[in-house]
């Protein structure tokens, strides 16, 4: 993980034009680490049961074809960095929740 601290609010938003883009065969994630940001739980979906030697490129891998992917997330250990085996993929729109839902139970 990185944190970037921006001189300015408009740079900070600007980046997030990036998220989702590759670097090195890797997704990005940007995002504005704000309190006032909230994901729309009406396009999210949640993972459980997860290795926790899952990566967020395995889960967006997964999930491409059920529509545009716009972050992934899995909860990890702040001390060693292993996933704690659940996290949430969150789409553009609530038709690739609907298409992702039938996936329940076919992905390992």
């Amino acid at each position: 993980n990185a944190y970037i601290r921006f001189a300015s609010i408009e740079s900070a938003k600007n980046s997030c034009a990036m998220n989702s883009s590759e670097v090195e065969g890797n997704n990005m994630r940007v995002d504005l680490a704000l309190n006032s940001h909230k994901h729309d739980q009406n396009k999210a979906i949640f993972l459980g049961n997860l290795d926790f030697k899952t990566h967020e490129d395995d889960v967006r891998q997964a999930f491409q074809n059920c529509g545009t992917i716009e972050s992934v997330r899995l909860v990890r250990d702040a001390d060693t960095g292993i996933g704690k085996g659940f996290g949430y993929v969150n789409f553009a729109s609530k038709d690739s929740v609907e298409t992702a839902l039938t996936l329940e139970g076919s992905i390992e």
